[in-house]
């Protein structure tokens, strides 16, 4: 099986919106399952960016690139 690679991606905010707010459990996220790597996850505002708080099951707010269990790949 060939190994692949996300390669990156950009969350970029257009003029007019200064600052990104993820809340309650919000989140980015790259993940890989099988073979490959996550890869980046890149994030441009102009102000301020926040991660706040955790949802119904306890997963918090944020930007994660992970390789879950079973899957090879970095």
């Amino acid at each position: 099986m060939p190994t692949k690679k996300l390669g990156s991606f950009t969350v970029c905010l257009h003029s007019g919106f200064k600052s990104l707010s993820l809340n309650n459990g919000t989140q980015i996220s790259a993940s890989v399952f099988g073979q490959g790597s996550a890869g980046n996850i890149n994030i441009k505002v102009q102000k301020d960016i926040s991660f706040n708080g955790i949802d119904g099951n306890g997963f918090s707010s944020g930007a994660f690139s992970a390789v879950v269990d079973g899957a090879q790949g970095r």
